[in-house]
Formats: structure tokens, sequence, C-alpha cells
């Protein structure tokens, strides 16, 4: 029991910290594609401050796909047939989750908070779920998630600056004050 519990433990812990202590690595990536876009870099956060808020969409991320994936699940439990619709919309949510997971690098040197990623996530529903559909495919094959991410990540940062010069007439990410 104890053995459960602390293997346990220790999966929410990386599932949580992973993330948030990756950032800095990633996030000079994003610069990076952002120079070679001629895109216009913002000032660098703290360390601090950037593991913070990748931690809290880490957790968000985590909390929101747990209920989701939950509750698919309990519905196949309690109506087997059902199988035949929550396994693709499973996937749909993993898709969502692993989008928004990548498009957290160039959002939050945007310093777009979780509250505001949500209305921008909105606005461009089919990108980030194409986006994630390709990421989550890729990611079924074992092990290579840790050679594509940073990728996947440069990716990321042209969905985001493509997105942005195509909403010019309401930029989201070029507001002079902090969001």
């Amino acid at each position: 029991v104890v053995y459960v519990i602390v293997l346990c433990l220790s999966l929410l812990i990386a599932l949580l910290t992973a993330q948030p202590m990756s950032a800095p690595a990633l996030e000079s990536l994003v610069r990076a594609q952002e120079r070679d876009l001629k895109y216009p870099n913002r000032p660098e956060e703290s360390f601090c401050a950037s593991v913070w808020r990748s931690l809290r969409v880490a957790l968000i991320s985590l909390l929101v796909s747990l209920a989701i994936i939950g509750a698919l699940t309990l519905v196949e439990f309690f109506l087997p047939p059902a199988v035949i619709v929550t396994t693709p919309l499973k996937f749909l949510a993993t898709a969502m989750i692993v989008a928004y997971d990548i498009i957290d690098y160039p959002l939050s040197l945007h310093l777009l908070g979780v509250r505001q990623r949500t209305p921008w996530f909105r606005d461009h529903l089919l990108a980030m779920l194409g986006f994630g559909i390709a990421m989550a495919v890729i990611f079924l094959i074992p092990g290579v998630f840790f050679f594509i991410l940073p990728a996947g990540v440069c990716g990321a940062t042209r969905l985001v600056v493509i997105a942005e010069r195509a909403s010019i007439d309401q930029p989201l990410l070029l507001k002079s004050e902090a969001v």
C-alpha cells in the first residue's frame, strides 16, 4: 500500500515539475524562433516567475485532463457500448491538452496568464486542435516525446506568431502592458 502511494506521489510530482523545470530551456527556443520570424521579443521573466507560471499551467492542465478523461472513463464503465464514442473523445481531449501544454511556452513569454490563454485558445480552436492531433499522434511512438518536444515548441511558436499576425485587428500578444 505504501509502495502504491509513493509511486502515485512521485508520478504526480514528476507531472507537475517537468514542464516548469524545462521552461527556461524551451523558452530560449521560442525566443530564437521569434527572432527568426522578426517578431518582437518581450523582456525576460525571472526564473522563479517563469517556473511559477508553468507550474500553474501544468496544474490546470493536469486537473482538466483528469476530469475529462475520468468522466469519459466512467461513462465507458457504466455504459460499455459508449466506448465507440468515448475513445475518440479521449484522444481529442488528449490532443487539446497536449496543444495547451506546448503552446504554453510561446504564450508564457507574452506574459499571458492561465485566464488570458483561454480566450486565445478558443479563438484559434481549429488551429490548436490540428496542432494537438498532430503532436498526439507523434507522441504515440514510445520515447519520441523527448526528441520531438523542442520541435513542437518551435512549431507552436510559429503557430502563435502566424495566428497573431492573422488577427492583427485585435492583437492580444502585442499589447504594450503586461496582461
